[in-house]
């Protein structure tokens, strides 16, 4: 499969796409200084990814994993003991190649981390998208309801669960609205180019250091 194809020009309301969820995974602190970003530790992450396929293999749902392509040969193995732990069988993961190209087949979205190039995308398109998000987070107060909106936020295992039972049951509806991308994406196609310097200006928090 060429993962680095370029997505067709569709609108998003018309993409046709099976049943498989993809997880956007993101690199740790220690690679990136993300936690001066996040404000979140390798421990909260390993527990978020731990979550999120024991979670996948409680409830017997497809998933892939596609990796963030900072060290992701090392994250490959590191995911791979995590599937095994679980006996996760549907868990698939995914490395190298543009996660925008992979987009159109897949009919979930799950993200942790708001500050990816992948985001601004995800969230044109008409298909659900589930956010984990620490209280800890540097989102703007104001822009929260925007997102809670557009997707459905969870901080828990618990909470993930609940809403990926209703993906599993067909029930889980799209909180995609074109109110949305016209304020913080501009456009409703999923392959075309984002204004991410807006996007990140809307819902990030000023630096303390700044």
């Amino acid at each position: 499969m060429n993962f680095h194809a370029r997505p067709k020009r569709v609108k998003a309301v018309e993409l046709r796409r099976k049943k498989i969820a993809l997880y956007f995974t993101s690199p740790f602190s220690s690679y990136t200084f993300r936690h001066l970003v996040t404000e979140s530790s390798d421990v909260e992450r390993m527990l978020i990814n731990d979550s999120i396929l024991e979670v996948a293999a409680e409830l017997g749902i497809a998933l892939d994993l596609k990796l963030h392509p900072v060290e992701a040969a090392n994250n490959y193995t590191y995911f791979k003991t995590l599937k095994n732990k679980h006996d996760a069988k549907k868990v698939r993961i995914l490395i190298g190649g543009a996660g925008e190209a992979l987009m159109p087949k897949y009919d979930l979205f799950i993200v942790d981390f708001l500050p990816s190039s992948v985001v601004p995308e995800v969230l044109k398109i008409n298909v659900p998208v589930i956010c984990w998000l620490s209280p800890e987070a540097a989102v703007n107060g104001w822009f929260l309801p925007d997102l809670k909106e557009r997707c459905y936020i969870v901080n828990s295992k618990h909470e993930l669960s609940e809403v990926i039972s209703l993906y599993r049951q067909g029930k889980l509806q799209s909180k995609w609205r074109p109110e949305f991308n016209q304020e913080y994406g501009g456009t409703v196609l999923a392959e075309e180019q984002t204004n991410l310097a807006k996007f990140f200006e809307k819902f990030q928090r000023p630096s303390p250091l700044s």
